[in-house]
């Protein structure tokens, strides 16, 4: 009572509905507002067996009521079953108001139990084909998760490949700079040599110019004592013969020191393009040597970025590594919920 209405509302509708019950109109609004105390009853939770004992107090009140108000026995029987009529009366109206409007109540939630039933059995098969596609979603990118860790791996073969294929590029970089330093210390010293014997063909030069004075002047001295042995006549034969021996030795000497001063000339000037083409290869070889060590410097950077990319692709390996055990874990949880959506729907089924 208290939590739908109040004692005192209460009070004010059980009196008017009792006024209405003797006023000794039985017509359609009669029986409707009995229709309506039933679905009030209903609403309400009142169950059938309290509203009855509640009219048997009712009814024991109005026959309590008649003894003290009706004092002639035949009056108070009559009147007794009058009112057992009218209660009667009242009570197979609410109750069969009741019936039907629990009947009513059943039915339709039969109707929305059978609907429920039906959107539980359409859900979870829908559930089921969602986990199917589902799992069999998860089962490829778990395929192609396998796929990329193998690229993953393969990669980080090709990288630690190339790491060791730059260092040794520049280990073999490293050699060959040394070895043009070496070349570079071996031409410094032709050049030195070259140096040298040019100094020494100058020297020979000179040597040649006093030489050849000699042998001139060898020659003067000889064709004078030649002019002088014909004076002597027969005494300065022999003394002639010597002066023109001498002569043609100084003769020779010349021709043989021109031609040795020739061999020198073409000496010299091989010498000096040597020292050219020595000046050329040393400056083509200290560019050279320039562009290894440049070169020595890219290759250093190569391997650091190879390095650098074989750290990152050992992270990406190790990443997908993960993935594909998320993924695995993830299909695993799928299956188990595929297979609850199927018991679940073989369930609901059962019910029906």
């Amino acid at each position: 009572i208290n939590r739908h209405s109040s004692v005192e509302k209460l009070k004010i509708t059980l009196r008017r509905h009792i006024i209405e019950m003797f006023n000794g109109t039985i017509d359609y609004e009669f029986y409707q507002r009995r229709i309506k105390i039933a679905k009030v009853h209903v609403h309400i939770g009142l169950k059938t067996q309290w509203y009855i004992c509640a009219f048997q107090d009712l009814t024991a009140s109005f026959i309590d009521l008649v003894e003290e108000h009706v004092h002639h026995p035949l009056d108070q029987l009559n009147t007794i079953r009058a009112i057992s009529k009218i209660s009667n009366f009242e009570q197979q109206l609410v109750l069969e108001a009741f019936e039907h409007t629990i009947e009513q109540l059943h039915e339709k939630m039969e109707r929305r139990k059978e609907a429920i039933e039906q959107e539980i059995v359409e859900s979870s098969e829908g559930l089921a084909t969602i986990s199917q596609e589902t799992n069999n979603s998860f089962h490829r990118l778990s395929g192609q998760s396998d796929e990329i860790k193998q690229l993953a791996k393969k990669s980080l073969q090709v990288s630690t490949m190339a790491e060791r294929q730059a260092l040794e590029g520049r280990e073999r970089l490293k050699s060959q700079s040394q070895n043009m330093s070496n070349i570079i210390s071996s031409l410094d010293e032709i050049a030195e040599n070259i140096t040298q014997l040019t100094d020494m063909s100058k020297e020979m030069e000179s040597i040649m110019n006093v030489v050849t004075n000699i042998a001139n002047q060898t020659n003067l001295l000889a064709l004078n004592a030649a002019i002088e042995a014909a004076r002597a006549g027969e005494a300065g034969k022999g003394f002639s013969v010597v002066a023109d021996e001498v002569r043609k030795l100084s003769i020779q000497t010349k021709e043989s020191v021109t031609s040795v001063a020739t061999l020198l000339h073409k000496t010299n000037e091989r010498t000096d393009r040597l020292v050219l083409s020595l000046s050329n290869i040393q400056e083509e070889v200290a560019s050279g040597e320039e562009n290894m060590v440049q070169t020595e410097g890219q290759f250093t950077n190569i391997l650091e970025a190879m390095t650098e990319a074989k750290d990152q692709n050992s992270r990406m390996e190790k990443e997908v590594q993960a993935i594909a055990e998320v993924l695995n874990e993830l299909g695993i949880a799928f299956n188990e919920v595929k297979n609850s959506a199927g018991k679940l729907a073989s369930f609901t089924q059962n019910l029906n």
